[in-house]
């Protein structure tokens, strides 16, 4: 819209979202983990987005051949069953792997194209084929469903035994299910692209390098709606201005 501006009296608001710490991250990526197909996804999935912040969209549209040893290429978008070019024009780059996704991604390929002890997925993957591929119909996985069916489920598991809640409804346990409150609570896609910025800046990264990897056009959407500073580090940073002040 051009040419629009909000009445004095509208109070502007700037929706932030929630975000992920380093160590919640690793407790998701443990407790997404089981040894299923759905679940080897998942355990992928949310490695990839913790890791780089890429758009729900843009994991739906990663293919074999955009996987590198150093950097993932975004060039593509899938959104519901249709293909579509990034977002932006600055979307349309390439983010880096660090070498903890690199291990996860290489032997998460190496499980589909098996065979494995647990079942046997062996294929030959074509540059073409998504990373996040659904089981039967080899289309874009929906992240969405996955999101229902496998990851809330499996991060729902019992405090005494860890065996999430329907797997264990199965099994012959001498005590009931108690849910494990430590466990943090998933709180979408789009979350992790939020944390990766905040966790960056916690880090000392510089808001342009933040931006170059989010791809932003603008390094104001970076900072005003991905970036959140905790209030400990700016209470932290007063009282370091009072203690140069004597």
């Amino acid at each position: 819209m051009r040419d629009v501006t909000l009445p004095r009296t509208v109070r502007r608001t700037k929706f932030r979202g929630d975000t992920y710490t380093l160590p919640k991250i690793t407790a998701l990526l443990v407790n997404v983990h089981w040894p299923d197909y759905q679940s080897r996804v998942a355990f992928a999935a949310v490695a990839t987005a913790a890791f780089t912040g890429l758009r729900l969209a843009e994991l739906r549209g990663l293919q074999w051949k955009d996987f590198t040893d150093s950097r993932l290429s975004v060039e593509r978008t899938v959104w519901r069953t249709s293909q579509n070019l990034p977002k932006t024009e600055s979307s349309e780059n390439t983010v880096p792997v660090l070498p903890i996704l690199r291990s996860m991604l290489e032997n998460y390929r190496q499980y589909l194209e098996g065979p494995t002890e647990e079942e046997n997925l062996g294929k030959t993957l074509r540059p073409t084929d998504w990373i996040f591929q659904g089981e039967r119909r080899g289309t874009s996985m929906n992240l969405p469903n996955l999101v229902r069916r496998t990851i809330v489920p499996n991060l729902t598991r019992c405090q005494l035994c860890h065996f999430p809640k329907h797997h264990h409804e199965e099994q012959d346990k001498d005590h009931g299910f108690k849910l494990d409150e430590s466990i943090p609570k998933w709180k979408g896609w789009h979350c992790f692209r939020r944390s990766l910025a905040s966790n960056l800046y916690s880090l000392g990264i510089k808001p342009k390098v933040i931006q170059a990897i989010l791809r932003h056009s603008d390094i104001a959407t970076t900072l005003d709606f991905y970036v959140e500073t905790p209030e400990s580090e700016s209470r932290e940073a007063l009282d370091k201005l009072m203690g140069l002040m004597g």
